[in-house]
């Protein structure tokens, strides 16, 4: 593995209302490979690129004084690439030992003291895989056509893509359409406080498991349920055509909708 530390640029000019862009990466990601972007406060935006480079911009808002101190790691190996915004420890947290970009876990870091966005905007290669975490904000991965993985703690997910796609949030709504339905083993969607909309490809065959505390079920397609639902929650099973893989869905709060995909 090889890792690339890349040092914060000075600022050149005095921080505007509009934030700096001052991070750049591009580089080329082989077809199966996948881009991974991690972060802790902003947005993530990724779309579909028409060349063959994954193109990475990064833009910090706050205060000149804090931002100076969020910096930004680079990881290449052969799963791809993974960028991260890498913010500060505290002397007296403990929660972090290290601090540096990983494909798994935390970064590390703490916002507590600062005033920090990061927005990314990154451009996706057709066939390259799309990965996007943060804390909190929220992530939008439109346009793709390979597989795409999303999660925050406080945010809405968006994704659109002609692969299959998974994504959790804590507080927000998760909107996902998909390109196909053969996937194997099981597809997640978790949300607390937010409702999961789902759109999927015409003439499905899957199995649906929803689990919930208050939400329901809407769907467009002929969905035959079994379960039950009780004055606690639902915990339901449905097929949608003849069965197939496995579609499963977790809110507290929220409902779910299975929509046909539009044309």
């Amino acid at each position: 593995m090889r890792s690339v530390c890349v040092a914060v640029l000075g600022i050149l000019l005095p921080l505007a209302a509009h934030g700096v862009q001052d991070f750049t990466w591009s580089g080329r990601v082989e077809p199966g490979a996948a881009v991974e972007i991690r972060g802790i406060s902003g947005m993530i935006e990724a779309v579909a690129s028409d060349g063959d480079q994954v193109e990475v911009v990064a833009t910090r808002f706050g205060d000149p004084d804090d931002v100076e101190r969020v910096s930004f790691d680079v990881i290449e190996d052969r799963d791809g690439v993974v960028v991260c915004a890498l913010y500060p420890i505290r002397h007296r947290s403990r929660r972090h030992r290290d601090r540096g970009c990983r494909r798994h876990g935390s970064t590390g870091g703490d916002i507590d003291d600062l005033d920090v966005d990061v927005e990314f905007v990154v451009r996706v290669p057709s066939g390259v895989g799309f990965t996007g975490h943060l804390v909190s904000g929220e992530i939008s991965a439109t346009g793709l056509d390979a597989e795409v993985e999303a999660a925050t703690v406080s945010g809405d997910i968006r994704i659109s893509t002609t692969d299959v796609a998974s994504a959790n949030t804590v507080s927000g709504s998760i909107e996902a359409s998909l390109g196909r339905t053969d996937w194997s083993g099981s597809l997640r969607f978790n949300s607390v406080s937010g409702d999961i909309t789902v759109a999927l490809p015409d003439n499905p065959s899957l199995d649906v498991r929803f689990n919930s505390l208050s939400g329901d079920i809407q769907s467009d397609f002929p969905l035959t349920i079994q379960g039950r639902r009780s004055f606690v929650g639902s915990n339901l099973r449905g097929a949608v055509g003849g069965g197939g893989p496995e579609l499963r869905i977790n809110t507290v709060s929220g409902d779910l909708r299975l929509l046909k995909k539009r044309s």
